[in-house]
């Protein structure tokens, strides 16, 4: 539960503030262009931040440094409820992003020094059953703060709930990387660490695997508000519901995955699960070229995809960690920034070069399904099932 809180109080910060978007633009005098980028800066300080949490963990312990990121977070997230323009929020943003990916880093390497295969699977699973909730639940609680107080107590709320996560990580969280196995804090260890990681076959397909599934969802955050809205006539509060009984699909099908991958492997986990998932977006593509893509159709085949994630991500997680052993918080930081990298990366492209058509909503997501089962299916080349 500790290791669940450590990973969900960085994407609520990103989910939370997003239905006060116009107020706070309009209290802090700024453009929408300036608000939103506020987001952007958020997100591009997390994915570099991680690179720096991972080695730093590797050579001091997993608790310090989780310790000074969530220290750093919370009086990043005090400054936000506190900033007099759009400019110290934006500086502000930065700051809490890079305090926020120390959570996500530390998390995967904390369950990588205790479990491996399957174990290390159902835990994941269990993290993904805490912060799966939050992405469900996060933009409607801030909208019900929005109304009570304002933007900024969105942001006081946020702050105490991540001075609560530092209590509980400092007395109830055991440091999980012994002295013995810590590397040494040297710059030149770092970059060679990362050099040696770049080349691990397995671990950057499979990194890649996962950071193409991350597109997909990102893109259809970025797109089928748009795409439902005007193609499909739901209303904000009909989205929102479609969109929870979607995602919850990754939430269910996580927590079967310690007993699939006990049954199949990881690796044939991985190859079917692929599959599927590329099956399942050809068959929506179809049907939405073909004029048979309905509101159900489009609902179901979401709902699909999104179970897809949960079956597929946690196993290439823990298989791509497995072998990393004293380099596990470096490999786990890679992973991490790869994956918001080209999450982004491909979310911006999909909205920055089409509209918000649902050809582009599926077609998106099959470029995505395509690239990351192949990427994994280089991963396993010439290497024996696991």
């Amino acid at each position: 539960m500790i290791l669940g809180l450590i990973s969900t109080v960085g994407p609520l910060a990103i989910d939370m503030y997003l239905p006060a978007f116009p107020a706070l633009a309009a209290d802090l005098r700024a453009a929408p262009s300036s608000v939103e980028l506020s987001l952007v800066l958020f997100l591009c300080a997390m994915a570099a931040g991680q690179l720096f949490y991972g080695p730093l963990t590797d050579a001091f312990g997993r608790k310090r440094p989780l310790q000074a990121g969530l220290a750093v977070f919370a009086v990043a997230t005090v400054g936000c409820a506190l900033a007099p323009d759009i400019r110290t929020l934006l500086v502000l943003r930065v700051a809490q992003g890079l305090g926020a990916c120390s959570g996500m880093t530390v998390a995967r390497a904390i369950v990588r020094d205790k479990h491996t295969g399957p174990e290390a699977a159902q835990l994941l699973s269990l993290m993904v059953l805490v912060w799966g909730v939050s992405p469900l639940f996060a933009p409607l609680a801030g909208s019900l703060v929005l109304q009570l107080g304002g933007w900024r107590l969105i942001f006081w709320i946020l702050a105490v709930l991540v001075l609560l996560t530092l209590g509980l990580v400092t007395f109830g969280l055991e440091e999980s990387h012994p002295q013995h196995r810590r590397t040494d804090p040297s710059v030149r260890l770092m970059l060679g660490t990362y050099v040696r990681l770049l080349q691990d076959r397995r671990l950057m397909g499979l990194t890649i695997g996962n950071g193409s599934w991350s597109g997909s969802v990102f893109s259809f955050l970025a797109t089928s508000p748009f795409v439902f809205a005007h193609a499909f006539g739901l209303s904000p509060m009909g989205y929102g519901i479609m969109f929870g009984l979607c995602a919850s699909g990754m939430v269910i099908c996580s927590q079967a995955n310690a007993t699939v991958m006990r049954r199949l492997g990881a690796e044939r986990q991985i190859r079917l699960v692929g599959l599927v998932a590329v099956s399942v977006a050809a068959l929506l593509t179809s049907a939405v070229l073909l004029h048979l893509a309905n509101l159900q159709v489009m609902a179901l085949g979401a709902f699909a995809l999104f179970g897809c994630q949960g079956l597929s991500m946690t196993p290439a997680s823990v298989t791509a960690l497995d072998n990393q052993g004293a380099n596990a918080g470096a490999a786990a930081a890679l992973m991490g920034a790869v994956q918001l990298a080209m999450g982004s990366a491909i979310s911006a492209l999909a909205s920055a070069l089409f509209a918000p058509e649902p050809i582009v909503l599926v077609g998106t997501q099959l470029s995505c399904m395509t690239i990351g089962a192949v990427a994994c299916r280089l991963a396993f080349r010439h290497r024996p099932n696991r």
